[in-house]
């Protein structure tokens, strides 16, 4: 019960927030419908019975953030979502508006207000799926192909790709040997990278990560990737009970991970499937892992 006030409260904050702030305009919600996920999904599905929302260039993207601000919530399901991807992407074509570049500035660039490969991954696959659209956009399906490829390497769900690290002593082991723990935190870093050194820095000051750390809940394993020597040599933010190694496979050269952001951050479980990932800041790297700042 508690949960369901939490989510209820949620869908209230978001969608008074479009109502206080936006011209878009919204579907009215049918009388009777009270559960969060029903009344997130009716909403997904029917903004665009409305022409106006999609009439110019301006008001597409503005009700498209909108669109998105109800999906980030997590509150209707993945198939309410993708269902009404495909409505707005046959909508927005038969509008002619562009609606695939303005999904593509608001979720799929590291700095974008919604950054998330889920997000995204509809608009591709929708894309794909317009023959009219790849025809008349040289180039843009095998565009689109690589990205859906990137975004379905290491997916959320699936098993993370495992690849031989060197540990300070020398030794080299498989790195998901090192996840040991219910959580363990991968940061796949740069040492020349200033924001790199930043999460670092941040990761290692955080109390709450420390102790995590040293009742075995959640361990951190950090990756100089493409690394040039021992990981022994670098002098980089670190804290006790961390794994500091350097990859020995070639990350980037064989493309097992994508890295749209360094550091390049997962979440990964015990048995080594991916539970988050593409982690921008400090605090969405705690909240993922269920810590306190």
């Amino acid at each position: 019960m508690k949960l369901y006030r939490l989510i209820a409260a949620l869908f209230l904050a978001v969608f008074s927030s479009i109502q206080a702030d936006s011209d878009t305009r919204l579907p009215k919600l049918p009388d009777g419908m009270t559960a969060p996920h029903e009344r997130a999904a009716y909403i997904l599905l029917h903004i665009w019975d409305f022409p106006e929302n999609l009439s110019t260039p301006e008001k597409a993207e503005q009700a498209i953030s909108d669109f998105l601000s109800v999906a980030d919530a997590d509150i209707a399901s993945q198939d309410a979502y993708t269902t009404a991807v495909d409505t707005l992407m046959a909508k927005a074509n038969a509008a002619g508006i562009d609606i695939l570049t303005i999904a593509a500035k608001y979720t799929s660039y590291p700095d974008a207000p919604f950054f998330d490969d889920e997000l995204y991954l509809p608009f591709i696959d929708a894309a794909l799926a317009t023959p009219t659209l790849l025809e008349s956009t040289p180039g843009l399906k095998d565009r689109l192909q690589y990205d859906r490829a990137c975004i379905l390497k290491n997916r959320i769900g699936t098993k993370a790709a495992s690849f031989i690290v060197e540990l300070p002593s020398g030794e080299k082991t498989p790195v998901d040997s090192l996840f040991k723990s219910p959580l363990n935190l991968l940061v796949l870093f740069d040492p020349d990278c200033d924001h790199c050194r930043d999460m670092l820095s941040g990761l290692s000051a955080s109390t709450s990560l420390a102790q995590a750390v040293d009742n075995k809940s959640i361990s951190v394993t950090t990756v100089w990737i493409d690394a040039l020597d021992s990981p022994g040599t670098l002098s980089i933010p670190t804290a006790e009970g961390w794994n500091v190694v350097s990859d020995r496979t070639g990350i980037m050269d064989n493309e097992l991970y994508e890295l749209p952001v360094m550091p390049s951050v997962y979440v990964i479980d015990n048995n080594g499937v991916v539970v988050n990932k593409n982690l921008v800041k400090f605090s969405t790297v705690i909240s993922a892992l269920g810590l306190s700042e």
